[in-house]
């Protein structure tokens, strides 16, 4: 371990001289000193010096700065990024010069005169494009009740799920909306959550006894059927299997693929 270096009286003064009277920093003393900043830093302090105001002694190198006060940009700098920015329109903060303001500001000009309802015009967009209450509380209604169909089937443990709902069904909520007014009666709504029940007319207890896990055929619109509470919980699970390789053929007819595999009996083994 190297040893500490020995200031004589003479060393002290002069070091003490260049921090409190001259300024200098503890950095540039001790470069003359040839030992390291902290060495300066403790021999002061050991003497006596009050070092508080140490923050203020600015070292050499950074008072050949132009600006000791923070990174600032010269005019030319200024001017080589107004350049730079010229081509793009949407850079947040840009400098322009007083020529593009002009331009920009004779464009704004002349677009309102040849435009003079250009404000008008984009507010009758908006409101033409915007949905009312009822209308946004039913687009929630049909997502919920869509989403509800996916959850039950993961709660069987049938179905992982691996995509947005509109692609795991197979159709889009505009889709699954108008076929389900179909069926609907006088009393059923939208408005009203408790007026009807979403029906699978081949119930999911029949489909998985005999194979089908695919959420696209459990759930396709010719399977589904609004009906009212009373008519769901008298039916339940119950159906005619009668009926069954027609009503699969109906499913198969809006789902061409996989499930005419499902009608030949040429289903995928489920692990």
């Amino acid at each position: 371990m190297p040893k500490r270096k020995v200031f004589s009286e003479h060393e002290l003064e002069c070091a003490g001289l260049l921090y409190m009277e001259q300024r200098n920093s503890c950095l540039d003393i001790a470069k003359k000193f040839g030992v390291s900043k902290n060495t300066i830093r403790n021999l002061l302090l050991e003497n006596g010096m009050n070092l508080c105001n140490r923050n203020r002694n600015i070292s050499l190198k950074a008072q050949a700065r132009i600006y000791t006060g923070g990174w600032k940009l010269s005019q030319e700098r200024k001017d080589g990024i107004a350049v730079s920015k010229l081509g793009n329109k949407y850079c947040v903060g840009r400098i322009v010069s007083d020529e593009t303001k002009k331009l920009m500001s004779e464009k704004r000009k002349n677009f309102i005169s040849e435009n003079p309802n250009w404000n008008e015009n984009i507010l009758l967009g908006i409101k033409a494009n915007k949905l009312s209450d009822n209308q946004r509380i039913t687009n929630a209604r049909i997502r919920s009740r869509c989403k509800n169909m996916l959850r039950r089937l993961i709660s069987l443990g049938i179905y992982t799920k691996d995509g947005k709902t509109n692609s795991v069904l197979g159709y889009t909520l505009s889709e699954f909306k108008s076929h389900i007014e179909s069926n609907f009666t006088p009393e059923m709504s939208w408005e009203d959550r408790n007026s009807f029940h979403i029906d699978h007319i081949i119930p999911i207890a029949v489909l998985i006894s005999k194979g089908i896990y695919d959420p696209k055929i459990i759930n396709a619109l010719a399977n589904l059927q609004a009906l009212t509470p009373f008519q769901n919980q008298s039916k339940s699970d119950s159906y005619d299997m009668q009926n069954f390789e027609t009503d699969l053929l109906k499913i198969a007819s809006g789902n061409r693929g996989e499930c005419w595999r499902y009608v030949k009996g040429q289903a995928p083994k489920r692990d």
